[in-house]
């Protein structure tokens, strides 16, 4: 049985290179699916530049359900653009 949310949190454009807060946006949205039972794992893409792929391809196996992708506006758009067409 499906029992696994994947989260993916994507890159982000100028300020990222100088801060790198917590993708909290992805923490509160899994605070009722944790509650719920079902395991969330979170990929921050910002951690792994240039493997990102690899790491959500490991990732995603038979026991993820979903795949929910965090996303602001501007150019973290076009990185989760990016995973969304993985």
């Amino acid at each position: 049985m499906k029992s696994k949310i994947l989260m993916v949190y994507p890159k982000l454009g100028f300020s990222a290179a100088f801060v790198m807060h917590a993708p909290l946006g992805l923490l509160y949205a899994s605070i009722e699916i944790v509650n719920n039972g079902i395991e969330v794992q979170i990929i921050d893409t910002r951690l792994f530049p240039d493997s990102w792929q690899h790491e959500l391809k490991k990732a995603l196996n038979e026991d993820v359900l979903a795949v929910g992708i965090g996303v602001m506006s501007g150019r973290p758009i076009e990185s989760a653009v990016e995973i969304g067409r993985f």
